[in-house]
């Protein structure tokens, strides 16, 4: 992947400024963590944390020999937070989290930056059969305090920041992207007493009339 990306240069621009992503190829499905099959646990971890390692290594190579660089894993929101039936795949993104840290530290020196960028729930072609289920995702939206999953542009924007030097001092940070589910968005009060204190729009108020301020 990276002798690819190296040879159509990708992420290298004239200046031999240089930026990396670092991600995997698959969402592992649910696993029952008492009954299920430990087979697909080794693929988890190779594809989201032993790729994004080697992936991130082979590359900094090159960064080290510029003593400039920008490294972003792709983690997820299940970097901070536990997910039923998720176990295995949580697991992996935490580690992508710890080893965005550990990197940074260890590459700091060379004028390379790690960062991890977290998405939340997106609609993709891995996961596309759960947005099939309309309960599910009216439950998820709910749980979403911008209430809808994420979308592809949404991403661009902190990609960008994270490959510029506008994030020259910022390394080894997990960046969420996420409509706010990673605030722990759970409805602690029932509805009702929700929107009585939501607060409401300040209404302007009308400018007295010429006539009323010559009464006055």
């Amino acid at each position: 992947m990276v002798r690819s990306a190296l040879s159509q240069r990708a992420g290298f621009d004239e200046s031999g400024s240089q930026a990396m992503t670092c991600r995997d190829f698959e969402l592992s499905g649910k696993v029952a963590m008492v009954t299920g099959a430990s087979r697909g646990l080794g693929q988890t971890f190779a594809r989201n944390l032993r790729g994004t390692f080697f992936a991130a290594q082979e590359v900094a190579r090159h960064m080290v020999a510029k003593k400039y660089g920008r490294i972003i894993n792709i983690g997820s929101v299940t970097c901070v937070a536990g997910y039923a039936g998720l176990g295995p795949y949580g697991a992996s993104r935490g580690g992508v989290k710890q080893l965005t840290m550990s990197l940074a530290d260890d590459w700091g020196v060379h004028g390379i930056t790690v960062n991890c960028l977290a998405p939340g729930w997106f609609k993709t072609a891995q996961n596309a059969v759960m947005y099939e289920d309309k309960e599910w995702v009216e439950y998820l939206c709910d749980r979403i305090p911008l209430k809808r999953p994420g979308q592809p542009q949404d991403l661009e924007g902190a990609v960008v920041f994270l490959a510029s030097d506008a994030s020259a001092y910022i390394t080894g940070q997990t960046l969420l992207v996420d409509g706010g589910i990673s605030t722990g968005a759970t409805r602690a009060l029932p509805q009702k007493v929700n929107r009585a204190t939501a607060p409401r729009p300040i209404q302007q108020r009308s400018k007295p009339t010429g006539a009323t301020r010559k009464n006055r």
